[in-house]
């Protein structure tokens, strides 16, 4: 409900939803921090209240909201590496770090983090290209497959694109 009401320009709205959301995701995680759904939701929490003050140009909230959702993931990730969306969760959460990181004029750690994102999803979208071929030859299609390897394309592009504009800096 948060991010409706951030693309509908509702900033107070918006902040109030993620915040009633990330309480009450809270306090059910800390029943069971075992329920992984219920960690991925609270990291989602964590990514929308990065949202907020990103669009406010309030760069450090953000960042800090982000990489508490980014640890969140980073840890579904590793109890459950077979998980291709856990996977596919880190991707968006790095690009949104990167492009804070040049709006600062960071370069080095908008690389990083675009670097990141291709690397997450490069990871999901290249196994699942390769599950795909076994599939495409069962006469099935795999949307998810080629999305993710058009979303692979993309963060590969916007690696080039921060080396580009690291190197034009250095020189």
């Amino acid at each position: 409900m948060g991010s409706v009401l951030l693309a509908m320009g509702k900033l107070d709205d918006a902040l109030e939803s993620y915040h009633s959301a990330l309480r009450w995701t809270q306090l059910t995680v800390v029943d069971d921090t075992k329920d992984t759904k219920r960690q991925y939701v609270l990291s989602t929490s964590y990514e929308g209240m990065g949202d907020l003050p990103r669009a406010q140009s309030r760069f450090d909230e953000a960042i800090k909201n982000y990489r508490q959702a980014l640890a969140l993931r980073e840890r579904l990730v590793a109890g459950d590496p077979r998980n291709k969306p856990w996977q596919v969760g880190l991707a968006p959460i790095h690009g949104k770090l990167a492009a804070l990181y040049e709006r600062q004029g960071l370069m080095s750690s908008a690389l990083t983090e675009a670097k990141a994102a291709h690397e997450a999803i490069r990871a999901v979208s290249v196994n699942y290209i390769d599950d795909s071929v076994i599939v495409y030859a069962e006469g099935k299609h795999t949307p998810a497959a080629e999305e993710w390897y058009r979303e692979a394309l993309h963060y590969e592009a916007e690696v080039k694109r921060l080396q580009e504009r690291a190197q034009g800096r250095k020189r």
